[in-house]
């Protein structure tokens, strides 16, 4: 039996097209979660909202700017979330993923000896969870819904030791304090 090696890429960018000529447009998540108007979206990903929008109301805009546009405040630095007075606010602290504050190594079968170090690329500018929390419930009060995201617990899970109770997502490492 002879058969194409699967390319979930191409795959992905005919279905696009597919819908794109059904009179579908096909927007990121970043898009669409401004979309919604979400009222807070706090964490990494800003490479994703500084990417340019390629069609509809705000094609040639990032998705940053067309944020802007529909009232959102954007901050980038943890500092400046205090500052916020009014919602909705998008705060975009890292490219990516945010980093974690401690360093350590991998988890190992049996577990490991871990020796957390302070994570350098986690600077002042980039807020906790437990900051973010506190300035999500502030914004919006008790009596609405705020919906928590730990993109990174995989990946912390993996560098902690295996007797460690599971740590926030912005600290490995046994959760050292």
């Amino acid at each position: 039996m002879h058969g194409r090696r699967r390319d979930p890429d191409r795959e992905t960018r005919a279905l696009v097209r597919k819908l794109e000529r059904l009179g579908h447009q096909v927007r990121s998540i970043a898009e669409q979660s401004i979309d919604l108007g979400v009222d807070v979206l706090l964490g990494g990903g800003a490479d994703r909202y500084d990417q340019q929008i390629a069609g509809g109301e705000f094609a040639g805009e990032t998705v940053t700017e067309s944020a802007e546009d529909r009232g959102y405040t954007v901050v980038r630095e943890a500092d400046e979330l205090g500052d916020v007075e009014q919602l909705p606010v998008l705060g975009l602290f890292a490219d990516g993923h945010l980093p974690t504050e401690l360093d350590g190594p991998q988890a190992a079968s049996g577990g490991v000896n871990a020796e957390c170090t302070d994570n350098e690329a986690f600077t002042d500018d980039i807020p906790t969870v437990d900051e973010m929390t506190t300035e999500v419930t502030e914004f919006l009060g008790r009596e609405r819904y705020a919906q928590g995201e730990r993109a990174r617990a995989g990946h912390a899970t993996a560098t902690r030791t295996s007797t460690s109770r599971r740590p926030p997502a912005s600290r490995t490492c046994a959760q050292r304090r």
